[in-house]
């Protein structure tokens, strides 16, 4: 006690400094002391005057006596008169009358209804259901009894009482003391067909709004107390101006309100607890993604510091935010960032009860890095751990591994706490809690289902950040989306709202197919559909648009990719077509195709650039058809990365991070066991009588699990001199679509289709050596008629053999 009396208030050790802080504190503890005393008379005659107020106002203020007397009976009879008559203690009340614990209230609809039906309808009009009503989605009682319909009846078929007994058993479950109309009317939905799980939720949800809006008085039977935890720098610690100038302080921050609930986060948060109770090696560094709630989980430990619920050994410490910005601003040289730091180090080592925490650490221990960052941890790294304080850092892991972990020095000062990413619960409780503010702002409602889409798209569709912040992200984005789009009031949040805007953000269909006539259709047409650019080749077409059937509506591992098939075939059959049609059905544009030509990656050495190439492309491009063309050239090694591709839908990059492939087709192409097909079908066999001597072939080029990872390894024909002729039309066609489109009406005879067809048909090559004749012979000779001006726009002019025998050079 002696020690802090005389322990200097700001910095200055010697002999005045000491003197001035024991007068200092000597009249602050006297001016405390007659205060104390002061307030406790004056509570002493408060209580005298409080005891005898009744008498001196029943004998001289008779009036105002009544009038305060009957305004204090109003205030109890408004406060208890619908409280029930027995309160709910555990489950031993399971077995009594559920009528015990009704809420009189409740109990009057009850008598006064017809029917179970009549009674759902009259619970409906109250404030809590009505809000659950919305959380689902429905805008007022009449909406959902419309939509429920006849399944109301199946109410009329069950007892009141036994739907009471449910209702007390669900009350027994979350502890409330009564039964009231939300409970019933949850056991109602749930016996008209609403998912109870739901249902539950919503109630859950309602419920935590309701104690959030609404905290316990002192005089209600649910108020407690909470401990008394905080923090005394009167007696503990010592001004800390230099610290201030540069920090925030969450313990006060905590203690005024200003800190965000902190939801889930319970091991970590324990963990952190645990270390920093320890007498040696207690400083602690959070590594985690970004936005898995780092920064969050300190503004907890604050919270229970100041709370009074951590151990009885931190709740006189102060947690402050160190902040680099504020450190650094203003000043013209890193000397004078040192001298700052240096301040307020000195604050932190001379009061002795302060937590320093640090955002970002890695910004502070890039040793070599710029002259601030080095001044900064040359300064900081031989205090931590010494001088009794504490310190707690964050960083990613990306920033722990690059920076921290290999400085061995600075990271054993530290003891690790990781923090996954939030969960499916902790998110969507996260989500629920952000909720509220966000339907304030933006005047709309949000139902329980667009909370999970935000979870569930954001987890699928949303990479390179993790929950809840991706989720949360979306959620305030949807909000706005919906305020602005609908004019209905209020405009409901729906879980087709989530998707549209996933839709639109991605450049993708989200929506499930069964949802949406127009795209169910497409779907189930969809081998047409690609067949309107691709000629021939049936059994690649089926297998893909099964592939893709199985993944708009869900039936499919969602962690591996769509799909990954092995083309295999002569050079010039449709297998690189194939996939530009795929891309373009699928995610809407043939550039949404990413192409690797596996000759380039013959070499060991080009395997650490396929796989950045690779990642980088799917990271940028999520949604995207992958191609490798002529697989059969690749390194082997290479066929390793593709094994994981296939299997897990992941692949790590060599910084460190995960690519999902979740979203991603994948196609191969080989021309493998070519001139076995060309045998076969010369001998008269169909496909699928040589197919398992094909794949025989394709064992000889590639390792058997790798064939075995595909969904559909797929044979493609040589195309025959039909094919070539129906191509050549397809071509012709395309081009007359695009001449169009610029005014020029043209039209191309049979006999040039049927003559391009003839000279531009090879065997071995397949339908290439056409397109190069069209691309030659008929666009060039085009482009230098609509230069000469031969060709007009507007005037219909048909295109013959003539054509191929022009002068095409412009």
């Amino acid at each position: 006690m002696v020690r802090l009396w005389l322990t200097p208030l700001f910095g200055d050790p010697n002999i005045v400094g000491r003197a001035i802080a024991f007068v200092f504190r000597t009249i602050r503890i006297g001016y405390g002391l007659i205060v104390i005393l002061l307030l406790e008379i004056t509570l002493y005659l408060f209580l005298i005057l409080w005891l005898a107020a009744p008498f001196f106002l029943l004998t001289g203020y008779y009036p105002y006596a009544t009038l305060i007397a009957a305004g204090v009976l109003f205030f109890f009879i408004r406060k208890y008169y619908d409280l029930p008559e027995k309160h709910i203690s555990d489950e031993k009340d399971l077995s009594r009358d559920p009528r015990e614990f009704l809420k009189p209230s409740l109990a009057n609809y009850i008598l006064d209804s017809n029917n179970n039906r009549d009674l759902l309808a009259r619970i409906l009009e109250r404030k809590v259901p009505q809000k659950i009503l919305r959380k689902m989605g429905f805008n007022n009682r009449q909406q959902f009894m419309d939509a429920a319909g006849v399944k109301l009846d199946k109410l009329n078929n069950v007892p009141t009482k036994v739907l009471l007994a449910e209702a007390l058993g669900y009350a027994v479950k979350i502890k409330s003391k009564y039964i009231a109309s939300p409970h019933l009317l949850l056991v109602m939905l749930e016996r008209i067909g609403f998912k109870s799980a739901e249902c539950q939720e919503i109630l859950a949800w309602s419920n935590r709004e309701f104690e959030r809006s609404h905290p316990p008085h002192v005089w209600d039977e649910n108020y407690g107390s909470f401990g008394l935890g905080g923090f005394n720098r009167s007696w503990t610690g010592r001004v800390t101006p230099n610290l201030d100038r540069y920090s925030r302080d969450l313990t006060k921050e905590a203690q005024m309100g200003f800190l965000p609930t902190v939801i889930g986060k319970k091991k970590p948060l324990a963990e952190s607890l645990r270390i920093l109770e320890r007498s040696s090696k207690s400083n602690v560094l959070l590594v985690g993604s970004p936005g898995c709630g780092k920064t969050t989980l300190v503004f907890g430990l604050a919270q229970e510091i100041v709370c009074g619920t951590a151990s009885a050994g931190l709740q006189d410490k102060r947690l402050v935010m160190l902040e680099l910005g504020k450190l650094q601003a203003g000043t013209k040289s890193a000397g004078e960032i040192q001298g700052r730091l240096e301040d307020a180090l000195d604050d932190i080592i001379g009061s002795k009860n302060i937590i320093l925490f640090i955002d970002e650490i890695h910004n502070a221990v890039i040793a070599g890095g710029t002259v601030e960052a080095s001044v900064v941890f040359s300064t900081l790294e031989p205090k931590i751990g010494t001088y009794g304080f504490q310190t707690i850092g964050a960083t990613s892991w990306e920033n722990y591994r690059k920076y921290i972990e290999p400085n061995e020095a600075f990271s054993r000062l530290f003891e690790r706490v990781e923090i996954p990413e939030a969960d499916f619960s902790e998110t969507l409780e996260i989500l629920e809690y952000t909720s509220g503010s966000l339907e304030s702002e933006n005047k709309v409602v949000i139902t329980l289902d667009a909370l999970k889409a935000c979870i569930d798209l954001s987890q699928r569709y949303i990479y390179e950040r993790v929950l809840p912040d991706k989720a949360i992200d979306l959620l305030e984005e949807s909000a706005t989306y919906v305020r602005n789009l609908k004019k209905a009031a209020p405009p409901f949040v729906l879980r087709e709202d989530i998707e549209s805007l996933v839709s639109e953000k991605t450049k993708i269909p989200v929506t499930l197919a069964l949802g949406n006539t127009a795209e169910s259709e497409v779907l189930l047409n969809l081998e047409s559909k690609i067949h309107e650019r691709l000629i021939n080749q049936t059994e690649a077409v089926s297998a893909v648009a099964n592939a893709i059937r199985r993944a708009r509506t869900g039936l499919r591992d969602d962690k591996r990719p769509i799909t990954s098939l092995l083309f295999v075939g002569p050079t010039g059959v449709g297998k690189t077509e194939t996939a530009k049609a795929l891309a373009q059905t699928f995610y809407g544009a043939e550039d949404r195709m990413i192409r690797f030509d596996m000759s380039e990656f013959q070499t060991e050495v080009s395997v650490e650039s396929l796989i950045s190439k690779l990642t980088d492309g799917v990271r940028h491009h999520p949604f995207s058809l992958l191609l490798f063309d002529e697989v059969e050239k690749a390194n082997p090694k290479i066929l390793d990365i593709f094994l994981q591709v296939i299997d897990d839908g992941r692949l790590t990059d060599v910084s460190g991070h995960t690519v999902s492939f979740a979203n991603s087709l994948i196609a191969f192409t080989s021309n493998a066991g070519t001139s076995f097909i060309f045998e076969n079908l010369r001998a008269g066999k169909s496909v699928e009588e040589f197919k398992g001597g094909l794949l025989k072939k394709l064992e000889e080029e590639f390792r058997i699990e790798f064939l075995n990872r595909f969904d559909g390894i797929i044979i493609y024909k040589p195309l025959s001199p039909e094919h070539i002729e129906k191509i050549a039309k397809l071509k012709l066609d395309g081009i007359v679509k695009d001449m169009a489109k610029q005014g020029y009406l043209i039209s191309f005879t049979d006999l040039l289709i049927k003559q391009i067809a003839r000279d531009g048909f090879d065997p071995a090559l397949g339908a290439r050596p056409m397109r190069r004749l069209i691309q030659d012979r008929v666009e060039s000779t085009l482009a230098k008629k609509i230069l000469s001006g031969e060709l007009k726009k507007e005037a219909p002019q048909i295109i013959d053999c003539e054509i191929l025998v022009e002068e095409p050079q412009i």
